[in-house]
């Protein structure tokens, strides 16, 4: 079952990839968009989305609510998302910082995978092709599928993994840390939330800043830029706040200890059975199968090739 996560599931982000890269050129290649922009904008995202993730959903046998995960969570989670939404904000701050003064260049120039880069004068419309549909299309691949097939190797992997490949899904390399980043901390809230609704609200928030505060925002660091105080506070307010995320999350997993009343006894008698096996190198040797399966998987390697090739304007 492990095996097959590994190797499916970078297989659909690689297809997902291609056709990410491909819809841009595709477009220029027809002439440019149709009379409606936004319109032609929309069914391109559905379908470099959507298809796939249906396709893979039933060769996967997989149910709509595992993808889907919209369920609430718990009012005690709050602080903490709140934390990791001010998190997200200070780094989007600390990479503009980064991409205006350090790489002479916008280091968060695209707001979403697929981007056609057409305007309207409708807010609407803007808002729902440019800020809602990239950050639920993109949040039901990178969070509610990818990390759910990575978490049979535990959630660290699961994490990582999907911000990998949603930091490539993005493209341009200037953007790979940004992104990174983001889809660490948008990982994290989901695993922690136990929904998707956390990850899109980022996302989403995220998106808006891009269009909305961004104008603004690139001003204020260039006018704060002259003052070397601002990289070294940005990153001390970047480490306090993952501070507080690390400490709110032992917490929150303190206060999910599991119940013994509420178990079966044949549930209790295993878990006393796995207290008292007697400790063995198996944990190091399973650490290094995992990693072998997860970076070394083929399909995986195959999707950063794909994203090598598209970054550096091969393909």
């Amino acid at each position: 079952m492990k095996a097959r996560s590994a190797l499916y599931a970078p297989l659909l982000f690689g297809v997902v990839l291609i056709l990410v890269g491909f819809s841009a050129r595709f477009v220029r290649w027809m002439g440019g968009v149709s009379a409606d922009p936004y319109l032609s904008a929309a069914i391109i995202q559905f379908l470099v989305f959507l298809l796939p993730l249906a396709f893979y959903a039933i060769v996967r046998g997989a149910s709509l609510s595992s993808i889907l995960k919209f369920n609430g969570f718990s009012v005690r989670k709050l602080p903490f998302l709140t934390v990791m939404l001010a998190l997200t904000f200070t780094v989007i701050l600390f990479c503009r910082y980064m991409g205006l003064f350090w790489f002479k260049g916008a280091m968060t120039n695209t707001p979403s995978a697929v981007y056609l880069g057409v305007s309207t004068d409708s807010l609407v419309l803007r808002i729902l092709c440019d800020v809602l549909l990239p950050a639920v299309l993109e949040e039901v691949l990178c969070r509610g599928i990818l990390l759910n097939e990575y978490r049979v190797y535990g959630d660290g992997y699961a994490i990582c993994m999907s911000a990998v490949m949603f930091a490539m899904l993005h493209v341009a390399p200037e953007n790979l840390f940004f992104y990174l980043c983001l889809g660490l901390i948008f990982g994290v809230s989901t695993l922690v939330s136990n929904s998707l609704i956390s990850a899109i609200v980022m996302h989403v928030l995220t998106n808006l800043s891009y269009f909305f505060l961004r104008a603004g925002g690139l001003e204020y660091v260039r006018q704060a830029g002259k003052s070397p105080l601002l990289p070294y506070l940005l990153f001390a307010a970047i480490l306090f706040l993952l501070f507080l995320a690390f400490s709110r999350m032992e917490d929150l997993h303190r206060d999910d200890s599991f119940d013994e009343a509420a178990q079966s006894r044949k549930e209790l008698l295993y878990r006393e059975m796995e207290k008292n096996k007697p400790v063995s190198d198996q944990p190091e040797k399973v650490f290094f199968l995992n990693f072998r399966d997860v970076w070394l998987s083929p399909t995986f390697l195959g999707a950063v090739a794909v994203y090598v090739l598209f970054a550096s304007h091969i393909m």
